[in-house]
Parts: C-alpha cells; sequence; structure tokens
C-alpha cells in the first residue's frame, strides 16, 4: 500500500498531566472545577472523606514544552489567588504523572473506507505493548465487551465504524493503548475532513520516559518507535502466502503482538510466523514522531 499517496500522518501530544499539590485536603472533583481542566483529575494522596493534597491534573492539546510551562504557571496562578497553595517555596521543576501521544492517519486521497481499514490495520498488525488480557472495548467510557471475544477482522471494523474505542490495558496502568476511528472531539462531530484513523499510547507512573518537565525537553519521542517499547510499530502479511491460508490469516483480528510460539524443544516469544515488518509504516510513525520532537521544543 502506497500509505503517503492515500494519507497523511501526524503525531502529537493529547494531553500532558501535572502533579499539582494544595496547601489543604482538597477534593479532586473542586480542583477539576476550578481550574477548569478537561479530563479526570485524579487525587494521588487519597484520605478519609475522598479528600486529597497531591493531584494528577491533564492539560489538554499540548503545542511545545513552553505551552507546557505556561499551563502549569497558570494554574499556580489560579491556585494562589484561591490560596490552595502549600506554604514554602515552590516547586522549581514541575512533576510530570502521565501523557498521551497519538499517531494519526488522515486523508489524502483515501476515502472513509481507507482511514476506516487504516484503523483497522493500527489494531490487527500494531505491536501489543499493554496488557492484552486486560483489553475491552468501550463506548462513552463504559466497557462493552472484552477485546478477547473479537474474533475476527471484520468485527474490528464494525466496532470501529460504530464509534467504539479499542483500549489495550486497564485504565491506570503503566502502559495503555487505544485504537479508534475518531470522528468526534470531546462529543462534537468533527468536520469530514479532519476523520482519522488513530493509536495512542498512555504512560504514567513506572511507564512514563521522563519525571519532571526539564527532563521531558530532552526527550526524542521517536524512540517510541523503536527497539524496545516499539509502542507504533507494525507488521504486514507475508506476501507469497498460498490463497486458502492467506485467506483464513486476513480475518485473524489481532496478528501483530508478540505471542508464545512452540519452536523445537522450547517456547519463546515470536511474532506470527507469517507476518513481517512493515516497514514503510514503521518508518513513516519514526518520521512523524521525530517531527513532534521538534515541535515539542
Amino acid at each position: 500500500m502506497d500509505y503517503r499517496k492515500l494519507f497523511k500522518f501526524r503525531a502529537c501530544v493529547d494531553w500532558l498531566a501535572f502533579e499539582i499539590e494544595t496547601g489543604s485536603p482538597t477534593h479532586a472533583t473542586t480542583i477539576r472545577d476550578e481550574l477548569d481542566v478537561r479530563g479526570y483529575v485524579t487525587p494521588l494522596n487519597t484520605r478519609p472523606g475522598g479528600v486529597a493534597t497531591r493531584f494528577s491534573v491533564p492539560f489538554q492539546d499540548i503545542e511545545n514544552w513552553d505551552d507546557a510551562r505556561g499551563r502549569w504557571d497558570q494554574t499556580q496562578g489560579q491556585l494562589k489567588a484561591r490560596n490552595r497553595l502549600p506554604s514554602g517555596a515552590p516547586r522549581p521543576d514541575p512533576i510530570i504523572t502521565g501523557i498521551e501521544v497519538s499517531f494519526d492517519a488522515c486523508a489524502r486521497a483515501a476515502t472513509p473506507d481507507d482511514l476506516v481499514d487504516m484503523a483497522v490495520r493500527f489494531f490487527a498488525f500494531g505491536n501489543v505493548v499493554a496488557d492484552y488480557r486486560s483489553s475491552g472495548v468501550w463506548l462513552n467510557d463504559v466497557m462493552v465487551q472484552k477485546v478477547e471475544a473479537v474474533m475476527s477482522r471484520h468485527d474490528v471494523r464494525r466496532l470501529l465504524l460504530n464509534d467504539r474505542v479499542i483500549n489495550i490495558g486497564n485504565v491506570g496502568d503503566p502502559v495503555t493503548q487505544r485504537v479508534y476511528f475518531k470522528t468526534k472531539d470531546n462529543g462534537a462531530p468533527l468536520p469530514e475532513h479532519e476523520h482519522r484513523a488513530r493509536a495512542e499510547v498512555t504512560l504514567q507512573g513506572a511507564g512514563l520516559p521522563f519525571g519532571t518537565l526539564a527532563a521531558a525537553r530532552d526527550f526524542e519521542f521517536q524512540t517510541l518507535a523503536k527497539a524496545g517499547k516499539k509502542y507504533f510499530s507494525y507488521r504486514r502479511q507475508c506476501e507469497g502466502m498460498e490463497p486458502l491460508p492467506a485467506l483464513i490469516h486476513s480475518r485473524y483480528a489481532q496478528v501483530g503482538k508478540r505471542e508464545e510460539w512452540r519452536t523445537g524443544n522450547r517456547s519463546r516469544r515470536l511474532y506470527d510466523p507469517d507476518t513481517c515488518a512493515d516497514m514503510e509504516l514503521n518508518r513513516l510513525a519514526r518520521d512523524k514522531l521525530a517531527e513532534l520532537t521538534r515541535r515539542m521544543r
């Protein structure tokens, strides 16, 4: 497939979460309302009554690291105006608690069906790093079924066409991955020319590659697609397969993850032997993540 002819690709930071500290115990909903943030504010040191003094607060659509610093400074100003800051000197280097990075395919010459097919490809041939056993299909923030119950690529396509989100891993895990066909933003329909196939990775806690804003400025996003993590790494069906095995294989819901395969007298974690690395798509993912590194700086 000529990806560059059909699609425009882009990587972006969906949100970045900072640790916010208050001088006295407060509810997360209060912090969310006072700071007027989208997304969930998560208490980090919950006390009796559901209050806390440390929270993970997400900031949406971060343009670059200077923008992130500006959002942090603005938040500190809002907390100060409400006398919510703890006593003592302010923290010089904000602590980062989470980040979500997306890899998008938008239409260049592609049809809507092509976009859905690309979203299917992101899932079916994508490298699964998060806990697949905990994977679920979600609709409106509610899990409606387990991913393990999705048996065919036809099922994947049907689910994505019906606004389902395939979520790999539990919410709150160090690493979670998501694939969906994005046609809405915050519940509002997007213009058709902004529809896109999207693959996301969320990193938090032990999954974060950095802990502070200063350290994040040196991070290279292209490492998310390289050896080791390979959050944005894809495979394709091998050429030269016999027609019937190729047809059967083409119907499997997910063939991109490494699994236990029996080889000789031992088991090894290997990729599906009927797949090979999708060199073109992998190169595009690395290139767009490298562009994201430059934009963030």
